[in-house]
């Protein structure tokens, strides 16, 4: 896919330097945008030191980039997502050290979000409370959240969304309960899915969403603009610039028969995911995660795929066809579209010595445990009580 971005920042009408900071390496295939706190020019070092530490560090580490690209999806994602990791912890060293060496600079750190593209995977990796939107197909989708500490209070479910924005609380929205250099090592979220042609993704400081709602981001990357990046920090500006303003849009673009059938393909995949009672409760993003893993497999009548399940952690989806599954007694099940086999339906220790064969030509999307539990955590994902349910959809 080819790739065009596009970036711009602007102090704001209100504040006297602008401590954002934004990069664009389009040889890399990298953009970066942090908003530095500190006061004094020092929230402008800490953007400076983390968009830069963060570039060097992805270019030392290109070999992974490389492999990335060769082993395509399961190990060679959760390389690149280590990649992403280690660099923000990386900027967050070298921001701290420096802070501790200057006590002039003492108290400094900056947000961090980054967008890296591998072959037809983008990558997000963020720290603090700028953002990650994708535009697909007209809609936005939020690909982070926001360290915010009133944020986290209202996940943990200590405050309610309308007591974070009341009055009572305006003192603390500029706080933040996670962010680069602050402390010496930091907790990264990432996030890595299949990038599809006519994608947009939007980079922003909260300069940007203090102003310009989502719905009206989507709108302005949606209507063709060549410059929607400075568009929006004029809107932003417009509304009253309360903050400084940074913003690199990124736009992805194919042409061919191969890009259609493979957004036809992604959203096929989606579909299926979402259907999953295992998955009824993820968000658009971590969805979107989950069916970028996934790759769609295509077998004859008459094929093993499994013998038995325990050799392999994984979760099948039958797209089309029929598969037979016979357990160790010799009695057997068809599963047909919409349901699931494999390891992770598996209950009792016996049913893992089942085996599958394709009783008809088949479609069926091919989730990994270990992939899964990359992007959802290890929650109870692969519980027996999980397992259970999935078993009775099937």
């Amino acid at each position: 896919m080819n790739l065009e971005a596009h970036g711009a920042t602007d102090v704001g009408r209100v504040r006297r330097q602008n401590e954002d900071a934004y990069l664009v390496d389009a040889g890399l295939r990298l953009a970066v945008v942090a908003d530095g706190m500190g006061g004094h020019a020092c929230g402008e070092v800490a953007s400076q030191m983390a968009v830069h530490v963060f570039r060097d560090t992805i270019d030392m580490g290109r070999t992974s980039l490389v492999a990335h690209a060769s082993e395509g999806r399961g190990a060679g994602t959760r390389r690149v997502r280590r990649l992403l990791r280690g660099a923000m912890r990386r900027a967050s060293r070298a921001i701290y050290d420096e802070a501790t060496r200057d006590p002039t600079k003492r108290g400094m750190g900056t947000t961090c979000t980054a967008l890296l593209v591998s072959g037809e995977t983008a990558f997000v990796a963020h720290v603090g409370d700028s953002r990650a939107y994708l535009l697909r197909s007209g809609r936005v989708v939020p690909l982070t959240r926001d360290h915010s500490l009133l944020n986290v209070l209202v996940e943990d479910g200590r405050l309610t969304e309308d007591e974070a924005l009341s009055d009572d609380y305006a003192g603390y929205r500029g706080a933040l309960a996670r962010a680069v250099g602050i402390e010496r090592d930091v907790v990264v979220d990432t996030a890595a899915f299949e990038a599809l042609p006519g994608d947009a993704i939007l980079l922003a400081s909260d300069g940007l969403t203090r102003h310009v709602d989502d719905d009206e981001i989507g709108a302005l990357l949606s209507d063709g603009s060549s410059d929607p990046a400075h568009r929006l920090v004029d809107l932003a500006n417009e509304r009253g610039g309360s903050d400084n303003i940074s913003v690199v849009v990124t736009r992805f673009s194919g042409d061919g028969v191969d890009e259609l059938q493979r957004c036809d393909d992604f959203a096929e995949r989606l579909t299926a995911v979402r259907r999953l009672p295992l998955f009824r409760e993820l968000t658009l993003t971590q969805a979107l995660e989950v069916a970028s893993s996934a790759p769609t497999v295509s077998v004859s009548a008459g094929d093993e795929l499994l013998a038995p399940f325990a050799d392999e952690r994984v979760l099948y989806v039958v797209l089309s066809g029929r598969v037979r599954v016979v357990a160790p007694d010799d009695t057997a099940s068809v599963i047909r579209e919409g349901e699931t086999f494999g390891a992770l339906t598996c209950v009792r220790h016996e049913e893992a010595e089942s085996r599958a064969i394709a009783v008809t030509e088949s479609r069926l999307v091919r989730l990994e445990a270990e992939e899964l539990v990359e992007i959802l955590g290890r929650s109870a994902l692969l519980d027996a009580d999980v397992a259970r349910a999935v078993r009775r959809s099937t």
